[in-house]
């Protein structure tokens, strides 16, 4: 009983945390370059097989197994300004932060007081030679990434695109942080759009509505466990 009661106790734990990252991403719906995250879960006995080594342990519950990047793409729409840039592909911008290099896709860069070019939290943004520095009027990017100022090239973006085993964590600021990564070979950038958030909307909400049903359905099977363990907590002490 005890078992069963710490099973519905930790489902509920887990919706709970599932619903805050819908929530989240729907927070985010309107945020340039965000990335959506999705949970799983994992009954708890598949924790105590690994731990111990047993086939068939005794246990019960749930956890959650991590989160994860939903790196699908985002939509992309026209913005005009020249420093705003968009990937078509799984590239990533590579960002310079106080920690080291960082991902994003979130491209409405701007020029900061030494014309850096930079992200909206200031982070300059990378080219293969070091942080790009923009001086001049008309500014072009090709597809591949090349930024030509007034006709003569002042850098190329560096662009990386996650290895199939690459591990992602979302982090502050729209930055991502990869554990592996190659040269960008199929995305293309496009100068004067903005990619939107990946996030569905309709996907979230119905995430949000079974997992209500589900957080509903364990505390529901907890009451009645609790209210059976009393009933025989109180026989026992009745000596009946």
């Amino acid at each position: 009983m005890i078992r069963g009661m710490y099973a519905s106790a930790s489902g509920m734990s887990a919706e709970l945390d599932k619903h805050q990252v819908c929530a989240n991403n729907l927070a985010n719906i309107n945020t340039v370059g965000f990335r959506g995250s999705r949970v799983a879960q994992r009954a708890f006995v598949q924790d105590l097989q690994a731990a111990w080594q047993v086939e068939q342990p005794q246990g019960g519950g749930t956890i959650l197994a991590g989160g994860e990047v939903d790196m699908r793409q985002g939509p992309l729409r026209q913005s005009d300004n020249p420093l705003d840039m968009a990937l078509d592909g799984p590239g990533l911008f590579v960002i310079q932060t106080p920690t080291g290099p960082r991902y994003t896709r979130a491209g409405n860069f701007q020029l900061n007081i030494q014309n850096q070019l930079v992200t909206a939290a200031g982070y300059p943004v990378l080219g293969e030679a070091g942080p790009l520095t923009i001086q001049g009027l008309d500014v072009q990017i090709t597809k591949q990434g090349q930024i030509y100022v007034d006709g003569t090239l002042a850098g190329r973006l560096r662009i990386e695109e996650p290895s199939p085993d690459a591990q992602l964590t979302a982090l502050g600021s729209k930055l991502l942080d990869v554990t592996a990564t190659a040269p960008a070979t199929q995305t293309a950038v496009k100068q004067g759009y903005l990619e939107g958030a990946n996030v569905q909307v309709m996907e979230q909400l119905v995430a949000m509505m079974r997992g209500l049903r589900t957080y509903e359905a364990n505390a529901e099977a907890l009451g009645t466990q609790s209210e059976a363990l009393g009933e025989l907590i109180r026989a026992v002490q009745s000596g009946e």
